[in-house]
């Protein structure tokens, strides 16, 4: 087998792996911030703007990125906000919603309003909606696993000028679990879930391991641990035990049946 074992900074970006490492640096910001605007051709009747599409106007909330924890994404730290402030945002129209998932799971099931930008750059989709928001706005990215596709994606962001950018540190689950606004073709069914656990060489920690379903335009993705372990949780829609999953690291990959992939542990080196 090819030797895979560069440097970050050697391996070509994909929606497969984390971004490069970079020196950025998360600024946080405090106060009020205004909402969108809702009448003229400000907005788009059917959302695709990342705002929600009802703003109630008696919610006035202060988003304060710099008061939350952080988790460190390709040299940045990304804030992980509260579903619930989160949630206060999006009732506001004080923030823009990013979901970093594939595009399968975005037609699933979504955040009402919010656009489509998989991690870890917006690959895949063109233009990207992002590419036209002012870089002062307040993003949130948030993904299924529960936050590390959205902390690539929110690093990305800071990474190219974006200043105000959090994640949902919960995740999109909890989001449909309480009952908040969801669309898209199969809003309130349970899938099926897998965990899929693996070994890879630990020289990748802090890498991502990802699991893809191409067919369907579905990922997930998770930090590979200091030994080289990870366990990733799969909510894939469509899929059963015999459907073919791709599972990737840095080393290698393999490409089998989710049933069997949940069965064992398996080795990529």
């Amino acid at each position: 087998m090819t030797d895979r074992r560069t440097t970050m900074t050697d391996r070509p970006i994909t929606r497969r792996r984390a971004l490069a490492m970079s020196a950025g640096a998360f600024v946080g910001m405090a106060g009020c911030l205004g909402g969108p605007e809702t009448d003229g051709a400000a907005r788009d009747a059917d959302g695709g703007d990342g705002f929600a599409l009802d703003i109630d106007d008696s919610v006035s909330v202060d988003i304060d990125l710099a008061a939350y924890d952080t988790t460190e994404q390709d040299g940045v730290d990304v804030p992980l906000a509260p579903i619930e402030d989160t949630y206060d945002w999006y009732r506001s129209g004080g923030a823009r919603f990013v979901d970093a998932r594939g595009g399968g799971q975005y037609e699933s099931e979504r955040i009402e309003g919010a656009v489509l930008s998989p991690a870890p750059d917006g690959d895949g989709e063109e233009p990207d909606p992002v590419d036209d928001w002012d870089t002062d706005d307040v993003i949130v990215t948030y993904c299924d696993c529960p936050h590390h596709l959205a902390a690539a994606r929110a690093a990305d962001l800071v990474q190219n000028g974006h200043e105000n950018v959090a994640v949902i540190d919960e995740g999109f689950v909890p989001w449909v679990e309480n009952g908040y606004p969801t669309a898209g073709e199969e809003t309130g069914e349970a899938g099926s879930v897998w965990t899929v656990a693996g070994v890879t060489d630990p020289s990748f920690a802090g890498d991502l391991a990802w699991g893809v379903h191409e067919a369907t335009d579905q990922q997930e993705a998770v930090p590979i641990a200091d030994d080289g372990t990870f366990e990733m949780t799969i909510r894939f829609s469509g899929l059963t035990d015999d459907t073919e999953l791709v599972v990737e690291t840095p080393a290698s990959r393999t490409e089998r049946p989710i049933g069997e992939l949940a069965a064992e542990t398996i080795y990529l080196d």
